[in-house]
């Protein structure tokens, strides 16, 4: 198994201990902060777009996959069920248009920096 899919898998399993807790247990939000450091540095140490975070907008919330695989047209991704687990309707069968994700990791990094610099 190569290391994205290793880190990914550790990652679901976090996510699924924390999908395990109530929303008031004080458990919660330490395994929150561990879970979204891991995706964090998964997402910082990422060369190209494996091991990038990308959220969309859905609903009152965000769906959350991590890029697995790196394709011409189309990539591979990863859904990460955090909370409501809202699913992304451009992702069919895990692969949704490189462009779509690009844009959205751009997007995400442009706004990071410019909430960065407040």
């Amino acid at each position: 198994m190569n290391t994205i899919k290793k880190e990914v898998k550790k990652i679901l399993m976090l996510c699924n201990q924390i999908n395990r807790l109530r929303y008031d247990d004080p458990d919660r939000k330490n395994a929150e902060n561990v879970f979204w450091q891991r995706i964090q540095d998964l997402n910082d140490a990422s060369k190209g777009l494996v091991g990038k975070h990308v959220r969309f907008l859905v609903a009152d919330g965000y769906a959350h996959y991590i890029v697995v695989k790196d394709g011409k047209s189309l990539v591979t991704v990863e859904h990460i069920p955090i909370d409501d687990a809202y699913e992304f309707g451009g992702v069919y069968d895990g692969k949704i248009l490189r462009g779509i994700v690009e844009s959205q990791i751009s997007w995400t990094e442009g706004m990071r920096a410019i909430m960065a610099k407040k």
